[in-house]
């Protein structure tokens, strides 16, 4: 399965363009439900972007931990009077780290210009230091864990969502390879029954045309079968546009390459699908789904983020409050030690802090929003499992009713069938109960696709289609 962590790009093969490179799908012959499944988790579109945006939250997190890195710098000077050659030149280099708590320390050795506290912007009389420590600490804004952490924090609840992402894609794609699998399947089935029907209204037109010979049938019987004839052959070119459509749809969900023609291939049937054997627990459903579900972690993910960005409001609503200390060491004419000390504490504070006051204010009310939000959100998900569930219960009485009519359908048409033969009914009789039976049958396969496209939602919201294909996040 696609890792979003690894760090030698994605799990999917890459040609050498840089494109990637699709497992082969056959063009003709049977394609299984598990083969178009293996391919679409390498190559469904919506899967690569969420695998690359994971990857950038990743990068991104790197770069906020990378604020507390080391920095190394160093300078060379020299000067030149306006009636005079260059003077030597000066040279020095320090290195900068700055900490969790806000503390930043500056070390700089070599000719160094001596420091006031003001770190790098004033200089005493421009003498030089073979030496100077600066260390600053913010009092107010900016100090402390906290606050300097938050970027972190807020760069792995990004990450942290980028997974989500990636895992609710990969679900929804197990779905929709599902849902159009079958769709594509019940559309061939489909086909197949207007294609028996075409043969019925065929057949049918032929034996009134034997018995309107033989004088046994009126005019009015041979016009019924030619209309009969003429609906089917129009129903059956929509059943075979429709069967193609839903195998192109499936093609899209793989995220195969489209040609200019459609593979011909034979897929499994309905029949062969996972269904439940009896209506799923509700309950049970909700709970697996808020504990493991990407779409409950995506909810609580969003007000920790707002959360966060509170936090960084109300830090920023602060006055700064910063106290500086630095001190130099040099060589005096005398060969002697000498230092020098210098301390500072500086503030700044916005006249009336008006918009850092407005930013916390957004940052409060958009916090209220989330959680607000979260909590439509669950009672959104809680209500959409049980609907699923009452939809798989009603789903499966339906498909039994339509079996049924299916079957009677089928006796009632043979009984005219053999009723037309004795002349006991007309052709428009057996024409109805034709329509009767292509229409009995085609409900069926629907049912049995709506029961199966149910239980697949439920199953991809509390998180065990991965299980029914073996599968692990």
């Amino acid at each position: 399965m696609p890792d979003p962590d690894s760090p030698d790009g994605p799990a999917f093969p890459v040609a050498a363009s840089g494109q990637v490179k699709p497992a082969a799908l056959p063009s003709k012959g049977r394609l299984g439900l598990q083969q178009c499944i293996d391919f679409a988790i390498e190559n469904n579109f919506s899967v690569r972007q969420s695998l690359a945006m994971a990857r950038a939250t990743r990068a991104l997190e790197t770069a906020q931990r990378a604020e507390f890195d080391p920095q190394l710098y160093g300078s060379v000077r020299a000067g030149r009077p306006t009636d005079g050659s260059w003077g030597d030149g000066e040279y020095s280099a320090g290195v900068v780290k700055k900490f969790t708590t806000g503390t930043e320390v500056d070390l700089e050795g070599g000719q160094v210009s001596t420091r006031t506290g003001d770190f790098r912007d004033d200089y005493l009389g421009g003498s030089t230091s073979d030496f100077a420590a600066s260390v600053r600490q913010p009092l107010l804004k900016g100090a402390g864990r906290t606050a300097n952490l938050a970027g972190i924090r807020l760069a792995e609840l990004l990450s942290t969502q980028a997974s989500a992402t990636v895992t609710a894609d990969l679900l929804e794609t197990l779905r929709s390879v599902e849902t159009t699998y079958y769709s594509a399947t019940i559309a061939a089935l489909v086909e197949k029954s207007q294609m028996e029907s075409y043969s019925r209204a065929l057949k049918l037109v032929e034996d009134v045309k034997v018995r309107r010979k033989a004088g046994a049938a009126p005019q009015i019987d041979e016009l019924e079968a030619d209309a009969a004839l003429s609906e089917a052959r129009e129903r059956l070119v929509q059943s075979q546009k429709n069967s193609r459509d839903r195998v192109g749809d499936l093609w899209l969900a793989l995220g195969a390459p489209l040609g200019d023609e459609l593979p011909d291939v034979k897929l499994a049937s309905l029949a062969d699908a996972t269904l439940p054997e009896e209506t799923p627990d509700g309950t049970a459903a909700f709970n697996r789904a808020m504990s493991t579900a990407p779409s409950a972690i995506l909810i609580v993910n969003e007000v920790q983020r707002k959360e966060i960005e509170l936090l960084r409001a109300r830090n920023r609503a602060l006055p700064r409050l910063d106290a500086e200390v630095s001190v130099a060491s040099a060589t005096d004419d005398a060969g002697g030690d000498d230092f020098e000390g210098v301390a500072l504490l500086r503030f700044n504070v916005p006249w009336g802090m008006r918009a850092e006051k407005a930013q916390l204010a957004a940052a409060q009310a958009d916090l209220q929003r989330s959680v607000a939000a979260q909590d439509q959100a669950t009672q959104r998900l809680k209500q959409r499992i049980f609907e699923l569930c009452r939809a798989i219960q009603a789903g499966r009485a339906q498909v039994n009713a339509t079996a049924h009519t299916a079957r009677v359908s089928r006796k009632k048409y043979d009984e005219q069938a053999l009723r037309l033969k004795a002349g006991a009914a007309t052709v428009r009789d057996l024409r109805e109960s034709e329509e009767e039976l292509r229409s009995s049958e085609v409900r069926e396969q629907q049912a049995r696709l709506g029961l199966f496209a149910g239980w697949s939602a439920l199953t991809q919201l509390d998180g065990t289609i991965v299980q029914r294909h073996g599968l692990s996040l």
